[in-house]
């Protein structure tokens, strides 16, 4: 009798985090990886598993913290350009409109442009804050642009 109270708790222990996650199933799992201390890049991919597009954001939740603050540092966010698309891949930085911020209600976002890449980032307006940043391949298209509405 033991053994079968022994044995079914065993596969209760394995079968609870089966049970939490099936209820996570009927949505779409999102890849992010934390970069920096709180800041996330989110990647989308072209067909052949490079990247097309990388989302940049400060990670509000971490268990036991909530941060409020939605401020993202601009050196940290261009070392992580660095990182992930680095000069060479870039390509030369484009003259005409280069760094030209675009202002459309309570933000704004700055657009640099190079051969290969486009670098976006979104400020609030008011605060003056980077909240989050867009790293775009000109030359992929993401596999799942139809989806995201791109």
């Amino acid at each position: 009798m033991t053994k079968v109270v022994g044995v079914a708790s065993v596969l209760i222990f394995l079968a609870s985090p089966l049970a939490q996650r099936d209820r996570l199933a009927n949505y779409t799992a999102v890849e992010a990886f934390e970069v920096r201390p709180g800041i996330l890049a989110l990647p989308s991919y072209a067909d052949d598993g490079e990247f097309c597009e990388v989302g940049l954001e400060r990670r509000h939740y971490s268990p036991g913290i909530v941060r409020l603050e939605a401020g993202l540092d601009r050196k940290e966010v261009n070392e992580v350009v660095d990182e992930l698309a680095p000069p060479t891949e870039r390509g030369a930085k484009l003259k005409e409109m280069d760094g030209i911020t675009l202002v459309a209600g309570p933000g704004g976002t700055t657009i640099y442009r190079y051969e290969n890449v486009t670098v976006e980032i979104y400020t609030k307006e008011k605060s003056g804050e980077d909240v989050a940043a867009v790293i775009k391949w000109t030359y992929r298209k993401c596999k799942d642009s139809a989806a995201r509405g791109s």
